[in-house]
Parts: structure tokens; sequence; C-alpha cells
């Protein structure tokens, strides 16, 4: 690679970090948008199972609630509802966008400004902030009750312990770097940005 091209990839990138810049706040804003429609779309099928069921209709209904093969298939269909919010639709529908991004202006980008592919999501998403990150998002909890309810109920309150730990770090650490990322996000090379000039 020649050293103009490499220059004009390093200007492009300075151009997209300067011009949309998003605040800790604003990202904070969407992830909470973003984290009460997943428990909301969370609620629906686990109460539903948890009544057919059982035959009662309970308000907080946890997944160490369930017998494990029903523990499973709840946390396989919440998997697969946070998968197509998280991961699908920002890559097929609303690229780089989670309803929460969109409500605030905000867009996930690689570090050249393109569109993410699904990988990328995946890597992003899946990796960083449903496993790394496990304190940021419900599914992540549900997958340590499953761990729990499968292994013992040391080890979800470890794993949870552990995630959270690593979730505070990678805050601090976004709050204190230049474009504030997040683990998640140097992971799988990505930014956040505003899509409003």
């Amino acid at each position: 690679m020649n050293k103009e091209v490499k220059s004009t990839r390093v200007n492009k990138r300075l151009e997209i970090n300067n011009k949309f810049r998003v605040s800790p706040s604003k990202r904070l804003f969407a992830y909470l948008i973003d984290h009460i429609i997943l428990v909301l779309l969370y609620a629906i099928p686990i109460k539903y199972i948890y009544s057919i069921i059982t035959k009662k209709i309970e308000n907080k209904i946890t997944l160490d609630m369930f017998e494990f093969p029903y523990a499973l298939m709840v946390f396989t269909i919440c998997l697969l509802i946070s998968f197509y919010y998280l991961i699908y639709s920002p890559v097929y529908k609303h690229p780089g966008k989670t309803i929460g991004k969109r409500a605030l202006g905000l867009k996930v980008v690689n570090q050249d400004g393109s569109n993410p592919d699904f990988r990328t999501m995946f890597i992003r998403e899946g990796i960083g902030v449903i496993l790394l990150e496990g304190a940021t998002y419900p599914i992540s909890g549900y997958l340590y009750s499953l761990l729990g309810l499968l292994i013992n109920t040391n080890t979800e309150k470890i794993l949870i312990y552990i995630f959270t730990l690593i979730t505070i770090i990678s805050i601090i650490y976004a709050l204190f770097n230049k474009d504030n990322a997040m683990f998640h996000d140097r992971i799988a090379k990505t930014k956040v940005i505003s899509t409003k000039e």
C-alpha cells in the first residue's frame, strides 16, 4: 500500500472521528432504550411459557424458576430475539442501528466509516457485548442463570462478578479514551457515530 492511499485512509478516519463524535451520555441513553425494549420482548415468551407450565401468572419471573429443559427453551427464544435485534436488524434492515440508536441519531460503523457486515456485528454484539461485557444486556444474565442451573449457583455468581468487573473496566476505559470506545468497539473495530451533522 503506498503512502498516499494510507494517508487518505488516515485522514478519512480523523474526519469521521471529529465530525461525528458521540458523547458517552448519548450512547448510554441509546443503550437504555434498547435494554428496555429487549426486556419487554423477553417478557412475552417468558411469561407465556411460565403460565403454561405452572398455570400461574407471576410478575417477576427469572430463569431459575424453570426446570432446566424449559429454562433452555426460554433462553434459546431470548437469544434469538437478541440475535435479531442486536445483529440481524442492524446489518440487514437498518444498517448500524438499533431502535435506541435510531431514536438518538446514532449509528455503528467500521473504523473507515462503512457499514458493518454480519461478522463484524456478531463479534461486536455476540462476543463483545453479550459474552465479554456480560453485565450490559439481560441475555447475558439469562446465560449465567442457565449455567447456574446446569452446573451450580456459585458458578452463576462468579460469572456475574467477573463480567460485571469487565463491564465496569470497559466503561471507565471508554470515558478516558478520545473516541469513547468500549471493549466491544475495539474487538470488532467499530465505533458509534452521530448521523446528525
